[in-house]
């Protein structure tokens, strides 16, 4: 708008129903949420050694049309020190249609 360009702001304006329509039936964001955690660790000839790991939990938030999928993590991985990426095995989030279509 500000260069002038008259054709390019119409073509906007008619488009966005048709973005906004497709962002929340097909949308798609995860948010990361970070987990803090205290685990007990089993080390021979000492015990259990109490060590705090945290993970990064991505939540999915989809359109109303979108697949159902488990919330994933990122987790520290003890053996080699790098990163480990884990599906859960919980509740399954996801678009109300596919829901209520799966259940």
């Amino acid at each position: 708008m500000q260069a002038g360009n008259i054709p390019l702001v119409l073509t906007a304006l008619v488009d966005a129903p048709a973005v906004i329509a497709d962002g929340f039936l097909n949308g798609q964001y995860v948010l990361p949420t970070p987990l803090t955690l205290t685990v007990p660790f089993v080390v021979p000839l000492i015990g259990v050694v109490p060590q705090t790991v945290t993970l990064q939990n991505n939540v999915p938030f989809n359109g109303i049309l979108h697949p159902l999928e488990r919330i994933t993590a990122i987790a520290p991985n003890p053996l080699s020190g790098g990163l480990l990426n884990v599906t859960t095995n919980g509740t399954q989030i996801g678009g109300i249609v596919p829901a209520l279509l799966n259940y």
